[in-house]
């Protein structure tokens, strides 16, 4: 059994179901932002250990401005919302987040804060 990342979408919310309501590339420096990463199993009726991760990286001074990982248990399809927020406004420019699945480089996101 075999377990993967088939989207990430960025947007400033997400509904009940974990989902980005409207997907985004450009925020506000007062924006929350959120990554819902998509995951699924090649074997709906297996459940696989797995951890997944996000580092979140402003690309201009190439600092990281926030890192995370959790354990799931996957199976079948699923969403998993990472988050990232500020009380002060974001600085302008370019971001990035890395989604990993254990500890492997998976998908790559940028979207600029203006």
């Amino acid at each position: 059994e075999t377990a993967s990342v088939t989207a990430v979408d960025l947007g400033n919310a997400v509904g009940a179901d974990m989902r980005v309501t409207a997907p985004m590339t450009v925020f506000t420096p007062t924006d929350t932002i959120h990554a819902a990463v998509s995951t699924g199993t090649n074997d709906p009726a297996a459940s696989l250990a797995s951890t997944l991760g996000a580092r979140w990286t402003h690309v201009d001074s190439n600092q990281t401005v926030h890192e995370e990982s959790r354990d799931l248990v996957l199976a079948g399809d699923g969403v998993t919302d990472f988050q990232i927020s500020r009380p002060d406004p974001w600085p302008t420019g370019r971001y990035k987040v890395e989604i990993m699945l254990d500890g492997a480089l998976v998908q790559t996101r940028e979207f600029e804060v203006k």
